[in-house]
């Protein structure tokens, strides 16, 4: 009698073992693809509640890149100003956002809120523009996503920058709401 019990016992921790081994197998996919579904509505990116870096991490990684051009993960190491940064030491500029440059009105303001959104040592996804492959000054042109947001939404929506019509034609991202409600 307490053979079978304890043979019981082993089936029963075996299967939850393999039912939980199985959730943590699929989660990354689902949240992708919930990601995929509520990012063309949202600047968003969905996430469980996140307290860690690492949680961070996979929250950026599962902001999906659009198009064929660099995408990759990289912590924030400089904020040159509202719409440049630099992640690994690799500077950025930020897609169809012009920000005033920081010695200009309201560019400190610009550089201050992208510190209070995507401060240095957060982690962030860059999704290079295909339109644009070809950079500025050195700098990959791209959309930058961090902390569950799109920055280049966020400082073109609560105006510190305004889109920068000069590139729409050509941007992969001038479809995007935030572009196509402020100008595009």
């Amino acid at each position: 009698m307490i053979n079978m019990n304890i043979q019981k016992l082993i089936v029963i921790i075996i299967a939850l073992i393999i039912i939980s081994m199985s959730i943590f197998t699929f989660s990354p996919y689902v949240i992708g693809i919930f990601h995929s579904v509520s990012q063309a509505n949202s600047s968003q990116i969905p996430a469980e509640n996140e307290t860690t870096q690492e949680s961070e991490q996979t929250i950026v990684q599962t902001a999906v890149c659009k198009g064929n051009a660099r995408c990759f993960d990289g912590i924030i190491t400089k904020i040159v100003d509202g719409d440049t940064l630099e992640i690994d030491n690799i500077p950025i500029r930020l897609a169809l956002v012009d920000a005033p440059e920081y010695n200009e009105e309201g560019g400190a303001e610009a550089k201050e809120f992208v510190s209070s959104l995507c401060p240095v040592g957060s982690t962030a996804k860059v999704d290079e523009d295909d339109g644009q492959t070809e950079g500025s000054y050195g700098r990959i042109i791209a959309a930058i996503y961090c902390n569950k947001i799109t920055l280049n939404a966020e400082l073109i929506t609560n105006e510190f920058a305004t889109i920068y019509k000069e590139f729409y034609d050509v941007s992969e991202f001038s479809n995007e709401y935030w572009a196509k409600d402020y100008g595009c």
